[in-house]
């Protein structure tokens, strides 16, 4: 995974000096290219690799049982991100009305933003991995450890790089824009956004506990409803009264809080209820 990406930004890097020069077009193809390269790469490796991990491609084939297990889980989790682009495009189109500069500046504090939350996302997808582990494994007194250590870990991740990038907002937006203008207009996203971002970690994590437990349906709903519907009411209403920037951005940790939340109260009824299920199984 470190070859890969390793190649894949050194690729990307090299050819910036013709993208400044041939647009948006050779970007997109540095990134293709990248990207094809990186997963030949790593096929190959995964071929030659022994044990467990030993990739033999004359062996490739579906499994029933499994496939239907994996489309399960995973039609869900790709329904619900198709969603939430189209949600972000009406938001974009929101940003769009400011003008140019918030614009540039709301860019600049999105990248920064991907960083964080690639970190605390990586607890989330640690949630519903050992979630699902020790639910296979029926160790099901594991359950409550797995969610609390990756809540934690997501939240002390959120506040430590989403507080960092408050506090060196400034200096970090400096990389993508040396306009003024543009650098305060990115540092009142940044601001609003990585300094709630745990809140995000926190939601995200409560969902992959879920899915973990084999329910993957609902934490869907939960999260088109409170991060999807929610916002575009957020627009079409409290938005038209006061049409700012920062009432555009706040609706980000308001919309992580109430379905946070939900996602809070669902896991406890799907645990008192797995908690019913084995009383009588021992009964």
């Amino acid at each position: 995974m470190g070859y890969e990406n390793s190649y894949s930004l050194s690729f990307r890097y090299e050819t910036f000096g013709f993208e400044a020069k041939y647009g948006q077009f050779l970007q997109a193809l540095a990134t293709i290219i990248s990207q094809t390269v990186s997963a030949c790469m790593v096929t190959r490796m995964l071929m030659k690799e022994e044990g467990a991990l030993h990739l033999d491609l004359h062996h490739l084939g579906f499994h029933m049982g499994a496939l239907k297990q994996i489309l399960l889980i995973g039609l869900p989790a790709g329904l619900q991100s198709t969603v939430f682009s189209l949600s972000n495009v009406v938001i974009q189109s929101a940003i769009n009305s400011f003008g140019s500069t918030v614009v540039a500046g709301s860019s600049a504090s999105a990248n920064l933003e991907g960083f964080v939350y690639t970190a605390m996302n990586a607890f989330s997808q640690a949630a519903v991995t050992f979630t699902s582990q020790n639910m296979g494994a029926r160790k099901y007194q594991n359950l409550n450890r797995v969610v609390l250590n990756c809540l934690l870990c997501a939240i002390v991740t959120g506040v430590v790089l989403g507080g960092g990038a408050v506090l060196a907002g400034d200096q970090l937006l400096h990389f993508y824009s040396s306009d003024a203008a543009v650098i305060a207009a990115g540092y009142e996203r940044l601001r609003v956004i990585c300094g709630t971002y745990l809140l995000c970690g926190i939601m995200d994590t409560l969902a992959s506990s879920l899915r973990g437990l084999g329910y993957s349906v609902l934490p869907m709903v939960v999260s088109l409803v409170g991060s999807c519907l929610l916002r575009l009411v957020w627009i079409a209403t409290i938005f038209q009264l006061n049409r700012t920037p920062f009432m555009l951005y706040i609706s980000y940790p308001i919309s992580w809080v109430l379905t946070a939340a939900v996602h809070l109260a669902c896991l406890l009824v799907v645990r008192h209820k797995m908690k019913n299920r084995l009383k009588l199984s021992i009964d």
